[in-house]
């Protein structure tokens, strides 16, 4: 072999042990909750972060994690009940460079094995809301800083009523936002591209509303009057993943 094939021979040698170093965090530590007196949840750190190299979940139930790790919704999730009640703690370091694919792998990854979780993924198909425009057309404000990082969806009580606000938001952000609070899932249909500065007020019924247009300022009326957007039903096939079986205390760090 010649110094040339040596060479290339050496450097995919050493672009594989990065590879698969990139597989499993440097060091983690997984703690189960005790006790009845419990932090509020907390997830930091990780790819995109002030602190890149490092996470910290304190509180975090299963169930979040699980989506972190396999970017889910919570309604592609069909778990044990205990997996939202039990909470647990992580804490790990990950190797320089790491993006969040990466990152995601090495939760996924950390899960299954410390867990023992065995899972399967199965079509189904689910009640849900198509988000679309209204005949009158959108009324979305753009973003007035279109450089800006995309955010996400802030709800604050005013009285009896909810304050929404998304600076730069996406569409993808508001559809998380409204899966969230009228707690059934919601799919973009806009496809309106960029972000917008949504800022929109309306009373707080909707979660237990099971109409597609709950009378007075609902949520469901804000969105047609001030967004030009409207919530319509649809019946949806999803991919889910089911988890088969998992322990509730982790093994040894």
């Amino acid at each position: 072999m010649n110094r040339r094939a040596a060479s290339v021979v050496a450097i995919s040698a050493i672009l594989a042990s990065a590879a698969f170093a990139q597989t499993a965090f440097e060091t983690a530590s997984v703690r189960k909750v005790t006790g009845p007196q419990k932090a509020r949840m907390q997830m930091t750190g990780g790819p995109g972060t002030s602190s890149p190299g490092r996470i910290s979940y304190v509180s975090v139930n299963l169930t979040t994690l699980l989506m972190r790790a396999w970017d889910l919704r919570q309604f592609q999730l069909v778990t044990p009940a205990w997996m939202t009640d039990e909470l647990y703690d992580i804490a790990a370091t990950l190797p320089p460079g790491t993006d969040e694919s990466q990152f995601r792998t090495m939760l996924g990854g950390l899960l299954n094995e410390r867990f023992h979780m065995v899972s399967h993924r199965e079509n189904k198909e689910i009640s849900a809301l198509g988000l679309v425009v209204s005949k009158s057309g959108p009324k979305l404000k753009p973003a007035a800083l279109a450089a800006a990082p995309a955010g996400k969806i802030a709800v604050f009580p005013i009285g009896d009523t909810l304050r929404a606000v998304g600076r730069s938001a996406s569409l993808s952000a508001l559809t998380d936002f409204l899966t969230l609070y009228l707690k059934r899932p919601v799919f973009d249909e806009t496809d309106l591209p960029g972000s917008y500065d949504i800022d929109v007020t309306f009373q707080s019924a909707d979660n237990i509303s099971g109409s597609d247009s709950p009378p007075g300022d609902s949520l469901y009326s804000v969105l047609k009057t001030q967004c030009g957007l409207e919530l319509q039903s649809r019946k949806r096939a999803v991919d889910v993943l089911v988890v088969d079986r998992a322990d509730k205390v982790p093994t040894e760090n």
